[in-house]
């Protein structure tokens, strides 16, 4: 959970940069404009920068092409300065993101650089002073049998109901 528009997530994510505490890799925004909670961002990947946008079904090509398959329109109002609950769901190239039970990103994710496991990270952004709170971490590993079932059932809360397999 997280009460401020400034802390993300890092997931699949591994250190660089020079500072040597710097985390390269996927970010789950919860950030205070809408188009942007609960977004996929690329950080420090090859400057892929936004992935997806809330709300969107994405596949990611491996010439760094991506199409978007399904946009629907905000089912739910989100506050960044509210406890909300993020849920990502990273499966071989495919990585969910819920918050608070309704998906905001679904990505498959074809590109070269696109990471399969990694470190998980807490940020809180550079700037003025700030504050982020994270609550209740949960790390859930799934095993290869469990992981697709998994996958598809998170994937099922996609807004408008569209519970369809993409194809990698």
């Amino acid at each position: 959970d997280n009460r401020d528009d400034r802390g993300n997530i890092r997931n699949r994510a591994e250190t660089g940069g020079d500072e040597g505490f710097v985390l390269r890799g996927y970010q789950a925004d919860l950030h205070s404009r809408p188009e942007y909670f609960g977004m996929l961002y690329g950080e420090k990947m090859n400057k892929r920068g936004i992935i997806a946008t809330r709300h969107q079904r994405v596949v990611c090509g491996e010439d760094e092409e991506k199409e978007v398959l399904a946009e629907a329109a905000p089912s739910t109002e989100l506050d960044s300065k509210e406890w909300n609950t993020l849920r990502v769901v990273a499966v071989g190239n495919r990585v969910v993101h819920l918050v608070n039970g309704v998906v905001t990103v679904d990505v498959t994710d074809n590109h070269p650089l696109s990471p399969e496991s990694g470190k998980l990270g807490l940020q809180l952004h550079a700037g003025a002073p700030m504050k982020a709170v994270f609550r209740d971490l949960k790390l859930r590993p799934l095993s290869k049998e469990e992981g697709p079932a998994v996958l598809e059932k998170a994937a099922s809360a996609f807004p408008g109901g569209e519970t369809a397999a993409v194809e990698s």
